[in-house]
């Protein structure tokens, strides 16, 4: 009995969302009837909505979970002597766009950077940027600083700016993360 109370609850709600349209105010009578359905067909809508792996639940095998991306790609850093080197750990099934990468200097603002040494990747057709290089599992990209010791040993703020997606179908968009690095020793 359930199964077809589901479908009288859809009819119900399209009808009192036309009704709202039509008047920019809810008939009494619908809203009512709409009330009446939702609150003696809980379960009915407890296992459509469900995310648990039950035969009744509708959505839960077509639903896609995907990781947040700071723990996709989890990105370190590190200054040695003049040297900076970002590491990436990239998790299973993801990747990165090795011409999606950016470095920028925060603190000392008279800091240089001399070019990022990118390890080469692998080839591939993206169906919106052609053909592209990915890096998947680690990535360490390199650059050298142009700085003297003692700003250098103050430390210095970065802005790193890199994009990646998932191979299920999502494209994180463009991620910013700031780093905080002294010199190690």
């Amino acid at each position: 009995m359930s199964e077809s109370i589901g479908p009288v609850i859809l009819l119900t709600f399209i009808f009192a969302k036309r009704q709202f349209r039509k008047s920019q105010q809810i008939k009494p009578l619908p809203a009512l009837m709409l009330l009446c359905l939702l609150g003696t067909s809980q379960p009915v809508f407890s296992g459509f909505f469900s995310s648990s792996q039950s035969s009744n639940s509708n959505l839960s095998n077509s639903q896609q979970r995907f990781l947040p991306v700071e723990e996709a790609f989890q990105l370190s850093g590190q200054l040695k002597e003049q040297q900076l080197i970002l590491n990436w750990r990239i998790e299973p099934e993801h990747y990165l766009y090795r011409s999606r990468f950016n470095i920028r200097l925060l603190e000392p603002r008279t800091l240089v950077l001399s070019g990022m040494d990118i390890p080469r990747g692998e080839k591939t057709h993206d169906e919106f940027l052609g053909e592209v290089e990915i890096l998947r599992h680690q990535v360490s990209i390199q650059t050298r600083l142009n700085i003297s010791e003692q700003l250098l040993n103050q430390g210095v703020v970065i802005e790193v700016t890199f994009q990646g997606c998932a191979d299920a179908g999502l494209c994180y968009p463009p991620h910013r993360q700031i780093l905080n690095l002294v010199p190690q020793r």
